[in-house]
């Protein structure tokens, strides 16, 4: 009974140990997605302003003004 006891203690303390190894792993990886979504909405501003660069260049063109 006294084995049994310490084993179990043993497992607990490896479930422990697991868990909070997962939630470490859990928290990298939603630092890692807010990354790359502030990393998406980044390119997103930048593609909209070059898209507008781009469609004022194209009216000056088909205007003749510069």
């Amino acid at each position: 009974a006294k084995d049994q006891v310490s084993q179990t203690g043993e497992l607990v303390q490896e479930i422990a140990k697991s868990s909070g190894t997962q939630s470490e792993g859990i928290l990298e990886i939603n630092h890692t997605m807010a990354e790359i979504n502030r990393v998406v909405q980044d390119n997103v501003v930048h593609s909209d302003a070059m898209e507008a660069s781009l469609d004022r260049y194209r009216s000056k063109e088909e205007t003749g003004v510069e």
